[in-house]
């Protein structure tokens, strides 16, 4: 009997699968016992795409963090086997600017996962978990922000593809230059053909935190206008 669970491939979707053996020893403690199942993510149900899970040692003195590797086992229903274990690699997380905590606390999170899963070797996962962070930054930023007071356009920004989105509704042209190139080698991160071979993924992440810090601007000069309108009081 496996133990079922749900995981989200790279696009995002929601996906129910099993898995046919937990880990049944802890790489930090050594000592046995079924762990904690946290989390897990993939690219996609695929033989060419491992799945990587999270979990928690259940021993109350030790209670560390680790990560297992299984491969496909069937596709229907969708089961994985276990192949590895490996202890997860301590990540200190990015401090975002307040503003961008505000606005969007899931990009925040997800780019932190991302970070983490880079750190852990997990190459395969981190640079689809950057793109979803992407996702989340522009449309909190203008679901949230922007369109705060136009319930119809937040509607339209939700429903949209990332691509699209930044094109429509972005008119400030930094951020939007930066977000649609971020968006670019984000797509490549997920897709089976690469369009821009000569950028990786520290090119995708130096481009997330330039249009973090674009809108992290724009944010702040809303906030200075408005508390220094041009008509305020006259120097005496």
């Amino acid at each position: 009997m496996g133990t079922s669970i749900s995981f989200l491939n790279a696009h995002g979707q929601g996906i129910s699968a099993e898995l046919t053996k937990l880990p049944d020893r802890c790489p930090v403690c050594q000592k046995g016992g079924q762990p904690n199942f946290l989390s897990a993510c993939a690219v996609s149900v695929s033989s060419a795409h491992p799945l990587y899970a999270a979990f928690r040692c259940p021993a109350t003195e030790c209670r560390a963090i680790y990560t297992a590797l299984y491969t496909l086992a069937a596709q229907a229903p969708v089961s994985f086997n276990l192949q590895t274990t490996k202890l997860l690699v301590f990540v200190e997380a990015k401090v975002f600017p307040a503003n961008i905590q505000i606005i969007s606390p899931l990009f925040c999170k997800t780019y932190d996962q991302s970070l983490t899963a880079e750190a852990n070797g997990l190459d395969q996962v981190c640079g689809p978990g950057y793109r979803k962070s992407l996702e989340f930054l522009v449309k909190d930023y203008l679901v949230g922000y922007r369109y705060k007071d136009a319930p119809e356009k937040q509607n339209e920004v939700r429903k949209a593809f990332l691509g699209p989105v930044i094109d429509k509704h972005f008119d400030q042209v930094k951020i939007k230059e930066c977000a649609k190139r971020a968006a670019w080698l984000g797509n490549d991160e997920t897709h089976y053909t690469r369009k821009w071979e000569t950028k990786d993924i520290n090119d995708l992440k130096s481009l997330i935190m330039m249009t973090v810090n674009h809108i992290d601007l724009d944010v702040e000069s809303d906030r200075y206008l408005l508390e220094m309108p041009a008509e305020g009081p006259k120097p005496s």
